[in-house]
């Protein structure tokens, strides 16, 4: 699909004025305003992510060694099967 509105400075210029229409000139300000703090906080939810998941990559490595030198768990037994008793018919 060619959206050829956008190659144009005169598309631009429509897709202005509608947007005026729609939202009002003192709306437009605020919703400019509430983009750019959603995308601040999704970068900064990104970054954070990026980060949280490097340290964890850092300390993995440091997390098995301690498993490693731990003594290990006891194994545990299986449970014994209960004998059957079988009646004897005189």
């Amino acid at each position: 699909m060619n959206l050829f509105i956008f190659n144009s400075e005169m598309g631009w210029l429509i897709i202005i004025v509608v947007a005026l229409l729609l939202f009002g000139g003192r709306k437009i300000p605020q919703l400019a305003k509430d983009l750019g703090t959603g995308i601040r906080e999704f970068r900064q939810g990104l970054m954070n992510s990026s980060q949280t998941t490097t340290q964890m990559i850092e300390h993995q490595p440091q997390a098995l060694a301690r498993e490693d030198q731990s003594e290990p768990a006891p194994k545990k037994r299986a449970p014994k099967k209960a004998a059957k008793k079988s009646k004897a018919r005189a």
